[in-house]
């Protein structure tokens, strides 16, 4: 397998309605040489017991418990016991098409670029995610990205000197 190892990192607290479905996700990757990371910020609910289930089911899941540090802590932790090559991101509340990490990783290895973003699409409870690939690859200056992220009112949220 010539394919780079993918570090996913997800920052975990009180997420039992949706772990579940994070993990299943990305556990149904048909990129597997994936490492998956999570790390439970101090969970008060059974986020964690959930998760241990999963880790003894699949060899590629590591469970790190740390006290409630805030996500950037989880995610800096998660940084720090990283194996992969690349590194990906997850929120706990979040899941992903089965070839999410394949396109993402296609795109890097296809442009040379350092960093590869997905569309998303905010979803209710009831609602199932349209997947739509526009097969589209823009290159962005640091500013042509910020003005996708923020949009023509750039200046409400950023000082650009």
């Amino acid at each position: 397998m010539n394919e780079k190892k993918i570090s996913v990192i997800i920052p975990m607290y009180n997420s039992e309605k949706y772990i579940a479905k994070c993990l299943d996700s990305i556990i149904s990757q048909n990129y597997e040489n994936l490492e998956i990371i999570v790390v439970n910020d101090g969970s008060k609910d059974s986020s964690k017991e959930i998760c241990e289930e999963y880790v003894k089911k699949d060899s590629r899941i590591r469970l790190i418990n740390t006290e409630n540090r805030g996500a950037g802590s989880a995610r800096n932790t998660g940084l720090d016991a990283s194996t992969g090559e690349i590194i990906g991101f997850i929120d706990s509340d979040d899941y992903i098409c089965n070839d999410f990490y394949e396109r993402l990783y296609n795109m890097l290895e296809t442009t040379g670029a350092d960093i590869a973003i997905g569309r998303f699409e905010r979803v209710s409870e009831q609602d199932e995610i349209n997947f739509q690939n526009s097969g589209e690859i823009k290159e962005h200056t640091n500013l042509e990205q910020l003005m996708d992220l923020y949009g023509e009112n750039l200046d409400d949220y950023i000082i650009v000197y």
